[in-house]
């Protein structure tokens, strides 16, 4: 299994999506990179560079603020995603808040971490060029996407607008021979996240 990183400016290196699962998301066209594949690039941050709302603006906003990250997924639901049924919280030295559910038998693993120091979805769009994968989409009704620095299918990071200025992020890790795009699993996971925050 390929191991989740620290999400400190989220420079985990991510695979590419290999699709979109019916009825979970829908794709927004957005320009294709021109980027090379990198194995080293500069992680996405909140670069102040720019006024301008670039993403999508979040017509239905949820405070996730005070929602504990192991909070996002029941049990139940875990267990449905072939995870373990209790996420492990921490806080790492970089003071972001994260849940990770993983299973050493499956090689199935999901970190999700939220409110991550003032990023959000604008703030990833803007640096879309820096990306080996960018994949715009509607997840649960809230803009999101996924970006990820190197194309493969067995690692993902998916960032979702909860409100404007405040964002989900997911890293997925699936095995090479499971039959399971990171991607599709982590944009399921996310919709079932966000759809547990109550209005």
């Amino acid at each position: 299994m390929s191991t989740l990183l620290s999400a400190a400016g989220f420079s985990l290196l991510l695979s590419g999506c290999g699709g979109q699962t019916a009825g979970e998301a829908q794709p927004i066209s957005t320009p294709a990179s021109n980027t090379p594949n990198s194995t080293d690039p500069a992680p996405p941050s909140a670069t102040g560079s720019s006024t301008e709302n670039l993403a999508p603006t979040v017509t239905d906003p949820k405070d996730i603020v005070d929602v504990s990250p192991c909070d996002f997924l029941t049990a139940d639901q875990a267990a449905s995603f072939q995870l373990p049924t209790t996420g492990e919280q921490a806080e790492d030295n970089f003071g972001y808040n994260t849940c990770l559910w993983s299973d050493l038998n499956t090689g199935f693993s999901v970190a999700i971490y939220h409110n991550s120091r003032g990023i959000t979805l604008s703030d990833i769009y803007e640096q879309q060029d820096t990306f080996a994968v960018f994949q715009p989409l509607d997840i649960a009704g809230h803009p999101a996407t996924v970006a990820n620095r190197v194309d493969s299918d067995i690692n993902c990071e998916v960032f979702l607008a909860a409100t404007d200025d405040q964002m989900l992020v997911l890293q997925t890790s699936t095995m090479s021979n499971s039959g399971v795009d990171a991607c599709d699993w982590g944009i399921e996971i996310a919709a079932t996240a966000i759809e547990n925050v109550p209005d």
